[in-house]
């Protein structure tokens, strides 16, 4: 350059920080206007001059994308505006994820709308905007899901298969939640359907569902109106967990298949005409399921029994039918019934043998570790009952040598070994011919295992001011000595006495021991025989009752922990027990007098036993 050269400005808003400098910085120019510079080089009496024009863009803006929606499948159009953006629209964009990281798919289109249609899965759109020269900005993200839940119009007819029913135009499929509004003329009638599927299904209050075909359901079930199965078949075929809630269904179910690996949770007791098991578990908790029929069962499909609920099964006479229960395995156990009629048996299965029954100590002597709890509704007769029962190998425990069938005898509180026709089918399992007594709980034991006491008799008679107490025993076996244990709520026991025992006897014994000071109301008494190798074995719970005024109900222990509940009345009375929803659970006639009461079918809990004007609150464990 030859001369002095400066800046200067002709028109517009600005600055110039070092007008001299060729390279100088302007500042100040109005956004969205244009600014003139000019540049002047003097030399002597010479000049010349340059002009230049600065334009200082706005920022580009994507602006925000509006109309997200959710629409039906394949057949579907929405429209999508953008508003608020600064600059040109470059293009649009599509993408399958939401932060467009990757997928992305150009859009010609510079308008400020689009339409999409058909989307067959839920797609996001945004729009590239630039202003000027400076860099492009992308609007807001607006999403088009397709819809997961199709509501029932029923606009045509009851009939499921009509699309013309179903407010998207297509049929719900696994994937898919329906909703059973309220308000309708036509509601569902599944009947010789193939394609009755869906995930969740929502029963509004006043509408209805009947099923007559079939409906698998890979979801949950709420329903407040009417899901009517009887005559139908219901398939819990999920991939998740699924559970069968309370008031699920109105009234019983005519099949239920579970076809589910994951397993399916009874949440209340039902009844069903067939239970059919393809895959998974179907757990009972504390429920009963009262079936006609069951198919199926194995390893991996069974009725798994943990807590108190039963598989009741209606066996016919001369009919054998699996029972295809366990709890941490399968366990099943097969019943022909030979009573002379048809009955209903219930069975689950526990996973150890126990000393009194079903709880207390385990039994320490070679055995399955597995107790069948089986009842059976009415007597037994005719020829009896055939069994079969089915382990594992790893589910035994000591030298197994000769397994034998064993029946706990609560009126003894003792496990007998049951003579009778005996085979081994396999290796893993028991068969029993013509059982003749009364049921539950059923055990495999050693043949050489013997209590070391068979009990005879245990009694507490009350006299005067003591009570005397008197036990004989049919054989010992290494027995050492007898501790007379005294309760006065049947929880806490407390030492009162100790005998020695016979030791090795197969003759009758008989001990006696008096209570010097017994309390006024109620009060227990047990016997503790310890043997020689100091494993105790426990007798039954006897009574004694001291008051001044006959109270006209009376029960005992309470808590009740082994199921069984002594009721002593007065009287003849009825008396009803209901759960701590106020739900009339059980009713029973009681003579005057003391008699069991079988609880061990109800869950763990509180309830409320009313008879006459009396109440009593008992706790079951």
């Amino acid at each position: 350059m030859v001369g002095t050269g400066a800046w200067s400005i002709v028109s517009g808003a600005g600055s110039i920080t070092d007008a001299a400098s060729p390279t100088s910085t302007v500042t100040g120019v109005t956004v969205g206007q244009t600014t003139i510079l000019r540049w002047t080089i003097t030399n002597g009496t010479c000049s010349s001059q340059d002009d230049v024009s600065l334009t200082n863009d706005q920022l580009s803006n994507g602006g925000t994308l509006s109309g997200s929606a959710e629409v039906c499948p394949t057949t579907n159009s929405t429209t999508l505006t953008l508003g608020a953006y600064t600059g040109t629209i470059v293009k649009w964009q599509s993408s399958g994820v939401s932060d467009f990281s990757s997928g992305v798919s150009d859009i010609v289109n510079t308008t400020n709308t689009y339409t999409a249609t058909n989307l067959s899965a839920d797609t996001y759109f945004r729009v590239v905007v630039q202003n000027g020269s400076c860099s492009v900005a992308n609007s807001s993200i607006a999403s088009v899901t397709i819809t997961n839940t199709y509501t029932w119009t029923g606009t045509n007819s009851t009939a499921w298969s009509d699309v013309g029913n179903w407010g998207c135009g297509v049929l719900p499929v696994h994937t898919t939640d329906v909703v059973i509004p309220s308000g309708l003329t036509n509601y569902p009638l599944i009947s010789n359907v193939t394609n009755a599927v869906l995930n969740d299904i929502s029963i509004a209050a006043g509408a209805s569902v009947t099923v007559q075909g079939s409906l698998e359901i890979a979801g949950a079930i709420s329903n407040s109106g009417s899901f009517d199965a009887t005559a139908g078949t219901i398939e819990m075929d999920g991939t998740l967990a699924q559970t069968i809630p309370a008031g699920a269904f109105n009234g019983n179910i005519g099949t239920l298949r579970i076809d589910n690996t994951a397993g399916v949770t009874l949440g209340e007791s039902k009844t069903a005409g067939t239970l059919v098991l393809v895959n998974g578990l179907l757990d009972l908790g504390a429920n009963t399921l009262t079936v006609t029929s069951v198919s199926g069962g194995s390893a991996t499909s069974y009725v798994r029994t943990q807590g108190a609920g039963v598989l009741k099964v209606n066996i016919g006479n001369t009919v054998a039918a699996v029972i295809p229960v366990g709890n941490s395995a399968y366990n099943p156990v097969t019943i022909t019934n030979n009573s002379g009629a048809g009955d209903d048996f219930d069975v689950r299965v526990l996973d150890e043998v126990y000393d009194n029954g079903f709880n207390g100590s385990i039994l320490p002597y070679a055995r399955v570790q597995r107790t069948w709890m089986i009842n059976k509704t009415n007597p037994n007769g005719g020829a009896g009952v055939d069994f079969v029962f089915n382990w594992n190998s790893g589910e035994t425990t000591g030298s197994l040598v000769v397994p034998r069938m064993f029946h706990y005898q609560a009126s003894g509180s003792r496990w007998v070994k049951e003579d009778g026709t005996t085979s081994y089918p396999t290796a893993t399992s028991l068969s029993f011919t013509g059982y003749m007594g009364s049921f539950s709980p059923f055990a495999i034991i050693d043949n050489q295992f013997t209590l070391p006491v068979s009990w005879l008799s245990f009694t507490a008679v009350k006299h005067d001011q003591v009570v005397w107490l008197n036990w004989s025993t049919v054989s010992e076996r290494n027995s050492r000595d007898y501790t007379i244990q005294h309760s006065v709520n049947g929880q806490q026991w407390s030492d009162i006495g100790n005998l020695p025992a016979a030791g090795n006897s197969n003759s009758v014994s008989i001990y006696s021991f008096t209570h010097h000071q017994p309390v006024t109301g109620i009060n227990y008494y047990r016997l503790v025989e310890t043997d020689m190798d100091g494993h105790a074995t426990y007798s039954k719970v006897v009574v004694v009752i001291f008051t001044t005024e006959a109270k006209p109900l009376i029960v005992y222990p309470n808590p009740v922990s082994d199921g069984r509940l002594n009721v002593q009345v007065q009287q003849t009375e009825t008396i009803r027990l209901y759960n701590h929803l106020g739900e009339l659970v059980m009713t029973k006639e009681f003579q005057p007098g003391t008699q069991v009461w079988d609880l061990s079918r109800l869950a763990r809990g509180v309830y409320i036993l009313k008879a006459g004007k009396e109440t009593e609150r008992i706790v079951i464990q």
